[in-house]
């Protein structure tokens, strides 16, 4: 399992950082986090994506399989989905 963590880095966002709260009570995972509000065009272009996807907040989560299909995604801290999925992976 592959999880994928968007995030507001420079910014204060309150689900971005409960989120990556309850990833350190996983030592075992280590997400690929990828800031969404650096400026850089390629983020533009991710933040894009996210919106036509129907992702309107921060932090957004996918979790991939290991074949790289996408298993499920949503956005906002939900730590009850990111507790089962992490569950599963241990």
């Amino acid at each position: 399992m592959t999880l994928v963590l968007y995030t507001k880095e420079a910014s204060f966002c309150g689900g971005c950082m409960a989120t990556k709260r309850e990833l350190q009570k996983y030592p075992d995972v280590t997400p690929i986090v990828i800031p969404v509000d650096d400026g850089q065009p390629s983020t533009e272009i991710i933040l894009k994506e996210l919106e036509a996807d129907g992702f309107l907040q921060a932090p957004v989560v996918k979790i991939i399989d290991e074949h790289g299909d996408y298993v499920d995604a949503w956005s906002g801290f939900n730590p009850d989905k990111l507790r089962e999925h992490l569950a599963r992976a241990a």
